[in-house]
């Protein structure tokens, strides 16, 4: 995924289908918007960017995330024990 600064170590999608959690070796969770399978032109993947959330609160790499069965909240796990 772009804008990952480190290697993503797992992902999981929503239950509407909308929405994506990613894991990474940078010490963030980002949550992104799917789209179709079509490729992106730049100004397309500027804007998904843009509408990118991203979490920093680990201190270490983060390993893995879940997303509750409601899909109003996810947990990641990483090694700095939170």
């Amino acid at each position: 995924l772009e804008g990952h600064q480190g290697s993503v170590n797992g992902i999981a999608f929503f239950p509407d289908g909308e929405r994506i959690v990613s894991a990474s070796s940078d010490c963030t969770v980002r949550v992104w918007p799917t789209y179709s399978r079509q490729r992106l032109n730049p100004d397309e993947r500027a804007a998904q960017r843009k509408r990118t959330k991203v979490l920093k609160n680990h201190a270490s790499s983060v390993y893995c995330v879940a997303v509750f069965p409601d899909g109003t909240k996810f947990v990641s796990g990483s090694t700095d024990f939170t």
